[in-house]
């Protein structure tokens, strides 16, 4: 009987992955904020009739280069940001308080935050209506502190599973500098034939702190809870699709462009924030893993998490061409500045010009076997060229795409410091060029 349960969970967990790729109701209504440039901010002022905007802070996943750009806004545009961290329960807020403490803030009182009682946690009803962003390493359901009638919008970044993985060891253990050390760092917390599973962006997405067995809960059910949780996220990025990830922010946060040098400044920037002290190649790693055996433990620890970031991706894709869309609709796209933004989006979404989605699935390093393979082939042409129909497994990984795009950039670079040394040499000296 408990058998047959966890097929039908499996089986409704791959019917909700294939959902991904047609419920839009999310971007039927866009509630977007507007960069104001003011001489003085009010802090106290109530803004429950703008829109809130939520980001939900997944673990290794390009997290802290968000929170930093959120903080860059709201200094920038005159909005109020609040960072949570430390949250119990997954951050569920209560009719009271937010079980979390508070980080940091921009343009916000932290007196009217906090109450008048000296609390140690944000009150809900103040922080739900004085606040425009708020983000940290709660889970799904923090809209539970929005007042009634206002608008508010998720956002989140998701990463390659293995990557994440990999990330993850080597932020516990600053000593993991080589290939070797991962190795045996991995063997050491996934022993082989373990019956464990990863579960990161399941965490905060499934919100399993309010499923009715918690954290206890059978892994297919969190797959469900977080599939679900997922289609109400309008904004998902993607560490490996990181131009559009911002793209997409800008598209909600500053339509009109009252910031574009910020914006270009993070689309072109790479994220360094919170990385270990020594750069370590993640596909190094998987290749020394594949080596034996092991692998097969890897895609078994990994598959749930792994169905979710198939999935995280379609909606990635529907993000950049359904905004895109409802932007044109109300007809914003006026000055020259925005139409570049105009083009990376929408019908012309930067990823037809990247070759579609097939690049960004196939730069997990796992299939995804909750997901069958034509309901990936479904999601790798949701923002494809037309004239190009190319099966995800015949294109190029993306971490190929990347190692490709840095190398002729270094060749360039060389070029032009070999020039500029060329050019000091042919300048004659000062007695001689009289």
């Amino acid at each position: 009987m408990r058998h047959r349960a966890l097929l039908c969970l499996v089986a409704r967990a791959a019917a909700l992955a294939r959902s991904t790729l047609q419920n839009t109701t999310v971007y039927d209504r866009l509630p977007r904020l507007e960069c104001a440039k003011e001489d003085v901010v009010d802090k106290t002022r109530d803004v429950r009739s703008e829109p809130a905007v939520l980001f939900v802070h997944v673990f290794k996943a390009a997290g802290s280069s968000v929170r930093g750009i959120f903080r860059r806004y709201a200094d920038k545009c005159q909005k109020r940001w609040a960072c949570l961290v430390q949250c119990q329960r997954g951050g569920l807020p209560t009719r009271t308080t937010v079980p979390c403490r508070l980080r940091d803030m921009v343009n916000l009182n932290r007196r009217l935050v906090m109450g008048e009682d000296g609390r140690r946690n944000p009150r809900t009803e103040n922080l739900g209506a004085l606040a425009h962003v708020v983000g940290g390493h709660f889970h799904y359901g923090m809209h539970a502190m929005v007042p009634p009638g206002r608008p508010y919008f998720y956002v989140t970044v998701v990463r390659e599973p293995v990557s994440t993985w990999i990330s993850g060891m080597r932020y516990h253990d600053k000593s993991l500098k080589t290939v070797q050390d991962v190795r045996l760092a991995a063997e050491k917390y996934l022993p082989r034939r373990s019956n464990r599973f990863y579960q990161n962006s399941l965490t905060y997405l499934g919100a399993v702190d309010g499923l009715p067995l918690g954290r206890k809960a059978p892994m297919p059910v969190k797959l469900v809870s977080a599939l679900q949780n997922l289609e109400d996220v309008l904004v998902v990025g993607v560490v490996e699709s990181w131009p559009t990830t911002i793209d997409l922010l800008q598209a909600m946060l500053d339509p009109s462009d009252g910031a574009p040098y910020m914006w270009d400044r993070y689309r072109e920037a790479p994220r360094k924030k919170n990385t270990a002290s020594k750069s370590l190649s993640s596909a190094d790693v998987v290749r020394d893993l594949r080596g034996d055996g092991y692998w097969a433990d890897i895609r078994r620890f990994l598959l749930f998490e792994n169905a979710f970031y198939a999935a995280a991706l379609a909606r990635h894709a529907l993000a950049c061409k359904h905004v895109r869309i409802a932007v044109s609709s109300l007809r914003r796209w006026r000055h020259s500045s925005t139409s570049s933004l105009a083009q990376v989006l929408g019908a012309d979404c930067r990823l037809r010009r990247g070759g579609g989605l097939g690049v960004l699935l196939n730069a997990s390093f796992l299939a995804p076997d909750l997901l069958p393979t034509g309901d990936i082939d479904a999601a790798s042409h949701v923002n494809e060229p037309p004239a190009t129909r190319v099966s995800p497994i015949a294109v190029p990984s993306a971490h190929a795409v990347l190692e490709e795009a840095k190398r002729k950039e270094a060749v360039k670079k060389r070029g032009r410091k070999n020039r500029k040394k060329k050019g000091k040499k042919m300048l004659l000296p000062v007695t001689e060029q009289l």
